[in-house]
Protein backbone atom coordinates (compact mmCIF):
# COMPACT_ATOMS: atom_id res chain seq x y z
CA UNK A 1 0.00 0.00 0.00
CA UNK A 2 1.13 3.60 -0.40
CA UNK A 3 2.22 6.13 1.56
CA UNK A 4 -1.12 8.26 2.24
CA UNK A 5 -0.53 12.33 3.39
CA UNK A 6 -1.57 11.47 6.45
CA UNK A 7 1.34 9.34 7.29
CA UNK A 8 4.02 11.77 6.01
CA UNK A 9 4.86 13.21 9.57
CA UNK A 10 3.41 14.55 12.68
CA UNK A 11 2.63 17.24 14.85
CA UNK A 12 4.82 18.94 17.65
CA UNK A 13 3.91 20.62 20.85
CA UNK A 14 5.05 23.64 19.16
CA UNK A 15 3.16 23.27 15.98
CA UNK A 16 -0.13 22.43 18.07
CA UNK A 17 0.07 25.84 19.64
CA UNK A 18 0.02 27.88 16.53
CA UNK A 19 -2.91 25.49 15.19
CA UNK A 20 -4.57 26.46 18.55
CA UNK A 21 -4.43 29.82 17.56
CA UNK A 22 -5.29 29.91 13.83
CA UNK A 23 -8.18 27.34 14.81
CA UNK A 24 -9.20 29.57 16.89
CA UNK A 25 -9.52 33.05 14.34
CA UNK A 26 -11.16 30.54 12.20
CA UNK A 27 -13.95 30.67 14.80
CA UNK A 28 -13.91 33.70 15.80
CA UNK A 29 -14.03 35.48 12.42
CA UNK A 30 -15.76 32.41 10.11
CA UNK A 31 -17.30 29.61 12.24
CA UNK A 32 -17.30 26.55 14.17
CA UNK A 33 -17.50 24.64 11.08
CA UNK A 34 -14.21 26.74 9.12
CA UNK A 35 -12.35 26.40 12.29
CA UNK A 36 -13.30 22.32 12.29
CA UNK A 37 -12.65 22.40 8.87
CA UNK A 38 -9.24 23.43 9.55
CA UNK A 39 -8.49 20.76 12.43
CA UNK A 40 -9.65 18.30 9.85
CA UNK A 41 -7.35 19.13 7.43
CA UNK A 42 -4.35 19.17 10.07
CA UNK A 43 -5.16 15.84 10.59
CA UNK A 44 -5.37 14.41 7.18
CA UNK A 45 -2.31 16.45 6.28
CA UNK A 46 -0.08 16.53 9.25
CA UNK A 47 3.20 16.65 7.54
CA UNK A 48 2.25 19.56 4.82
CA UNK A 49 4.05 22.39 6.91
CA UNK A 50 2.00 25.34 4.59
CA UNK A 51 -0.88 24.38 6.59
CA UNK A 52 0.22 25.24 10.00
CA UNK A 53 2.50 28.29 8.31
CA UNK A 54 0.14 30.27 5.85
CA UNK A 55 -0.22 33.55 7.14
CA UNK A 56 -3.96 34.74 7.75
CA UNK A 57 -5.00 38.05 5.93
CA UNK A 58 -7.94 39.64 7.80
CA UNK A 59 -9.88 42.23 4.95
CA UNK A 60 -12.61 44.39 6.21
CA UNK A 61 -13.33 45.89 2.73
CA UNK A 62 -13.03 42.27 0.89
CA UNK A 63 -15.96 38.84 0.72
CA UNK A 64 -13.07 37.25 -0.94
CA UNK A 65 -11.96 34.48 0.45
CA UNK A 66 -8.99 32.66 -1.58
CA UNK A 67 -6.08 30.21 -0.47
CA UNK A 68 -2.41 29.75 -2.09
CA UNK A 69 0.42 31.03 -1.73
CA UNK A 70 1.99 34.50 -2.40
CA UNK A 71 5.98 35.33 -2.98
CA UNK A 72 6.41 31.18 -2.17
CA UNK A 73 4.78 31.74 1.39
CA UNK A 74 1.23 29.82 2.00
CA UNK A 75 -1.41 32.52 2.72
CA UNK A 76 -5.15 32.76 3.61
CA UNK A 77 -6.79 35.84 2.42
CA UNK A 78 -10.26 36.07 4.19
CA UNK A 79 -12.35 38.50 3.69
CA UNK A 80 -14.74 40.12 6.35
CA UNK A 81 -18.05 41.15 4.44
CA UNK A 82 -20.28 39.02 4.49
CA UNK A 83 -19.78 36.87 0.99
CA UNK A 84 -22.61 35.81 -1.05
CA UNK A 85 -22.94 32.48 -2.43
CA UNK A 86 -23.91 32.77 -5.88
CA UNK A 87 -26.53 30.42 -7.47
CA UNK A 88 -23.25 28.89 -9.81
CA UNK A 89 -20.88 28.40 -6.36
CA UNK A 90 -23.89 26.32 -4.38
CA UNK A 91 -24.75 24.45 -7.51
CA UNK A 92 -20.99 23.18 -7.77
CA UNK A 93 -20.34 22.42 -4.46
CA UNK A 94 -23.87 20.01 -4.50
CA UNK A 95 -23.62 18.61 -7.64
CA UNK A 96 -19.20 18.01 -7.11
CA UNK A 97 -19.99 16.46 -3.88
CA UNK A 98 -23.17 14.53 -4.71
CA UNK A 99 -25.38 16.06 -2.31
CA UNK A 100 -28.86 16.17 -2.56
CA UNK A 101 -30.75 19.36 -0.96
CA UNK A 102 -34.04 17.62 -1.47
CA UNK A 103 -32.88 14.01 0.05
CA UNK A 104 -31.10 15.76 3.29
CA UNK A 105 -33.93 18.09 3.61
CA UNK A 106 -31.59 21.18 3.06
CA UNK A 107 -33.32 24.56 3.26
CA UNK A 108 -31.22 27.38 1.06
CA UNK A 109 -29.69 28.78 4.39
CA UNK A 110 -27.95 25.34 5.33
CA UNK A 111 -27.20 24.31 1.52
CA UNK A 112 -25.46 28.11 1.53
CA UNK A 113 -23.59 26.94 5.26
CA UNK A 114 -22.34 23.73 3.69
CA UNK A 115 -21.15 25.42 0.78
CA UNK A 116 -19.48 28.02 2.62
CA UNK A 117 -17.63 25.09 4.67
CA UNK A 118 -16.73 22.87 1.64
CA UNK A 119 -14.94 26.10 -0.39
CA UNK A 120 -13.32 27.02 2.69
CA UNK A 121 -11.66 23.07 2.46
CA UNK A 122 -11.13 23.66 -0.95
CA UNK A 123 -8.82 27.23 -0.31
CA UNK A 124 -6.73 24.95 2.07
CA UNK A 125 -6.73 22.49 -0.63
CA UNK A 126 -4.73 25.36 -2.69
CA UNK A 127 -2.74 25.71 0.16
CA UNK A 128 -1.65 22.51 -0.04
CA UNK A 129 -1.14 22.42 -3.92
CA UNK A 130 1.71 24.84 -3.09
CA UNK A 131 3.46 22.73 -0.45
CA UNK A 132 6.39 21.23 -0.91
CA UNK A 133 5.23 17.64 -0.38
CA UNK A 134 2.18 17.88 -2.87
CA UNK A 135 4.05 16.56 -5.81
CA UNK A 136 4.89 13.83 -3.89
CA UNK A 137 1.48 12.36 -3.29
CA UNK A 138 -0.60 14.27 -6.14
CA UNK A 139 1.37 14.25 -9.08
CA UNK A 140 2.21 17.49 -11.03
CA UNK A 141 -0.69 19.99 -12.17
CA UNK A 142 -0.79 20.57 -15.39
CA UNK A 143 -2.34 23.74 -16.96
CA UNK A 144 -2.25 27.15 -15.26
CA UNK A 145 -4.76 28.20 -12.47
CA UNK A 146 -7.21 29.93 -14.18
CA UNK A 147 -9.40 32.79 -12.91
CA UNK A 148 -12.92 33.12 -14.21
CA UNK A 149 -13.31 36.59 -12.68
CA UNK A 150 -10.59 37.52 -14.68
CA UNK A 151 -12.26 36.26 -17.83
CA UNK A 152 -11.24 32.92 -18.09
CA UNK A 153 -13.45 30.39 -19.64
CA UNK A 154 -15.57 28.84 -16.34
CA UNK A 155 -15.87 25.12 -17.72
CA UNK A 156 -12.06 25.21 -18.63
CA UNK A 157 -11.65 26.81 -14.96
CA UNK A 158 -13.84 24.58 -13.26
CA UNK A 159 -12.98 21.14 -14.95
CA UNK A 160 -8.88 22.33 -14.57
CA UNK A 161 -6.53 20.24 -12.60
CA UNK A 162 -6.15 22.85 -9.95
CA UNK A 163 -9.98 22.95 -9.50
CA UNK A 164 -10.57 19.21 -9.25
CA UNK A 165 -7.77 18.30 -7.27
CA UNK A 166 -8.44 20.96 -4.47
CA UNK A 167 -12.03 20.07 -5.09
CA UNK A 168 -10.78 16.33 -4.39
CA UNK A 169 -9.18 17.56 -1.02
CA UNK A 170 -11.95 19.56 0.32
CA UNK A 171 -13.61 16.38 0.14
CA UNK A 172 -10.77 14.87 2.20
CA UNK A 173 -11.44 17.06 3.95
CA UNK A 174 -15.44 17.66 4.70
CA UNK A 175 -14.87 13.25 5.40
CA UNK A 176 -13.12 13.86 8.44
CA UNK A 177 -15.63 17.15 9.92
CA UNK A 178 -18.57 16.83 12.16
CA UNK A 179 -20.26 18.82 9.52
CA UNK A 180 -19.67 15.69 7.10
CA UNK A 181 -20.90 13.40 9.88
CA UNK A 182 -24.13 15.11 9.73
CA UNK A 183 -24.58 15.02 6.02
CA UNK A 184 -23.24 11.46 6.24
CA UNK A 185 -20.47 12.41 3.66
CA UNK A 186 -17.69 9.62 3.09
CA UNK A 187 -14.64 11.00 1.66
CA UNK A 188 -13.13 9.61 -1.60
CA UNK A 189 -12.31 5.71 -1.90
CA UNK A 190 -9.46 7.07 -4.07
CA UNK A 191 -5.90 7.63 -3.40
CA UNK A 192 -4.23 10.53 -3.42
CA UNK A 193 -2.86 9.82 -7.02
CA UNK A 194 -6.62 8.85 -8.62
CA UNK A 195 -7.63 12.36 -7.76
CA UNK A 196 -8.54 12.79 -11.81
CA UNK A 197 -10.60 9.59 -11.43
CA UNK A 198 -12.32 10.75 -8.65
CA UNK A 199 -13.14 14.25 -10.79
CA UNK A 200 -14.39 11.83 -13.93
CA UNK A 201 -16.94 10.58 -11.43
CA UNK A 202 -18.01 14.33 -9.89
CA UNK A 203 -18.46 15.93 -12.69
CA UNK A 204 -20.50 19.78 -13.22
CA UNK A 205 -22.64 19.49 -16.05
CA UNK A 206 -25.13 21.53 -14.82
CA UNK A 207 -23.39 24.17 -12.89
CA UNK A 208 -21.44 24.52 -16.02
CA UNK A 209 -24.81 25.32 -17.69
CA UNK A 210 -25.90 27.93 -15.52
CA UNK A 211 -25.19 31.50 -16.98
CA UNK A 212 -25.23 33.21 -13.01
CA UNK A 213 -22.11 35.04 -12.55
CA UNK A 214 -19.54 32.82 -9.53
Amino acid sequence: MSETPKQAGTATTSNREIIGRKTAIFEQYLSPLHADAYKAAINCFPGFQFLRDLSVVLDQDSDILAGGAVNGEPSLHIGLKEGVITPRMRSRVMERFHLRPDLLGMELELQDTVAKAVTFGHELGHVIQEDPLFERFYGKLEGEHLNPHEGDDYAAYVNSDWEINADFIAAEILGHTTLGEMLDFMPPTEGPSEWKAWGERHPVPQTIAMTSSN
